[in-house]
């Protein structure tokens, strides 16, 4: 997985190329928690998210949880159909911005 950070005013932008997995999703942890402040917007774009499964899937609601504590905001981007029916099956769609 390749993560690249965008920082826009009051955004900061992830890019994810490959997979989210329980082997890496502390990439992103780490990428996040380096960037946490209060009243940020933050955008992952998913367009090149090949895959995710469950570890992955539960470290983003950890991490919607811990975002939210900061007053800022988590949402998902650009994200391919396979990937947004895994977040329709789970009901993730109710707790995330996704689009």
């Amino acid at each position: 997985m390749n993560l690249v950070l965008e920082k826009k005013e009051e955004d900061i932008i992830i890019k994810i190329d490959g997979e989210i997995t329980i082997n890496n999703f502390d990439q992103i942890s780490a990428m996040i928690n380096e960037n946490i402040a209060e009243n940020i917007d933050y955008i992952l774009d998913f367009e090149n998210v090949t895959y995710i499964d469950s570890a992955g899937m539960g470290g983003l609601v950890a991490k919607l949880k811990e975002i939210y504590s900061y007053n800022s905001n988590l949402r998902i981007v650009h994200t391919p159909a396979k990937i947004l029916k895994l977040f329709k099956l789970t009901k993730l769609d109710k707790f995330f911005e996704i689009y």
